[in-house]
């Protein structure tokens, strides 16, 4: 499935302010923004019958767990639906028909909540195993949002309370509504979290897709408001699916690379230098080869499936001739 392009940011006409702009942002606070609960369960790859990848974890995502409370969704809401931020970073491509991504030297609260160490341990702990944020621009806490009748311009509408669910009669169709938030891909990363920051209490639809070992779908259900899941999506096809009775969807995403993979071999080097030993070229060199064909499918996802297989299968002979 191939997702339509949703108007250019240009050719919308934006509000003078929004009802946020004229409102405070306090410094993250993990004993108030914070509320963590962890997973009831985590999904192993043979449960959904999914080859493990080598070189990772056996957790294919995790049932929905509360990350965030609801003063911080509030939060992050106020930040992220400023007209500054909206007017800078609010973005539309094939993929997904509205997103706000490159804020991380602007949205304090946000780089606040995501670099706190009580968020990481939250997060370590969700996952059954070490993380870390990936420091590239636009990796830290990306929106993804679901436009409704009025397009690009109806986001500069949006507040920090997450909106009601709408009765049938309020219900309007949308040029949108065939449209996934974002459509099938792999993530270019290891490892996604993705918050909630709407209300999904009685949301219909909005669910995470995964496609699993025998071609079939299954739905990931919608955390509640603060609520998290984490997925190793770099491996796992998934899409976002559009909710059908309620005005907005809002998720944020932080990725995540595994900790375990650099620091573990790095840890080895520094105690057999303390020992004064010496590395064996065979102990490094199956490391190396891990990393480099990670490496050529992350080069893969980047360049050959954005461009060429967006929302498409893939041959299985493609990334196989590519690796080679």
């Amino acid at each position: 499935m191939s997702a339509r392009v949703a108007p250019a940011l240009a050719n919308i006409s934006p509000p003078t302010l929004t009802a946020l702009d004229d409102l405070d942002l306090p410094d993250f606070d993990p004993a108030i923004h914070l509320a963590f609960q962890p997973p009831s369960r985590r999904h192993t790859f043979q449960d959904l019958g999914l080859p493990q990848p080598e070189n990772a974890p056996d957790l294919c995502v995790t049932e929905p767990f509360q990350l965030f409370s609801e003063e911080g969704v509030r939060m992050l809401r106020r930040e992220m639906l400023s007209k500054p931020i909206l007017d800078k970073y609010l973005r539309s491509w094939d993929r997904a028909p509205a997103y706000i991504a490159g804020h991380e030297k602007t949205a304090k609260f946000t780089l606040q909540a995501w670099q706190h160490p009580a968020t990481q341990a939250a997060i370590d702990r969700a996952a059954g195993f070490g993380l870390r944020l990936l420091r590239r621009e636009a990796d830290l806490g990306l929106v993804n949002i679901q436009l409704g009748p009025e397009g690009l311009p109806g986001v500069y509408k949006l507040t920090e309370t997450p909106s009601a669910p709408l009765s049938p009669q309020e219900m309007q169709t949308s040029s949108y509504d065939d449209i996934p938030i974002d459509a099938w891909h792999k993530d270019q990363v290891p490892v996604v979290c993705v918050v909630m920051l709407s209300d999904t209490s009685s949301m219909q639809g909005g669910e995470t897709a995964i496609r699993i070992g025998d071609g079939s779908i299954v739905k990931v259900k919608s955390p509640t408001v603060g609520g998290a899941v984490i997925m190793q999506g770099g491996c796992t096809e998934h899409a976002a699916l559009r909710a059908t009775n309620v005005p907005e969807r809002l998720s944020m995403e932080k990725l995540l690379r595994l900790r375990g993979r650099i620091d573990a071999v790095l840890e080895t080097l520094v105690e057999k230098e303390k020992r004064g030993e010496m590395v064996e070229r065979g102990e490094f060199e199956g490391w190396v080869r891990e990393q480099t064909n990670f490496m050529k499918r992350s080069a893969w996802e980047m360049y050959e499936r954005v461009p060429n297989y967006l929302g498409k299968d893939v041959p299985e002979d493609v990334i196989r001739d590519y690796l080679r």
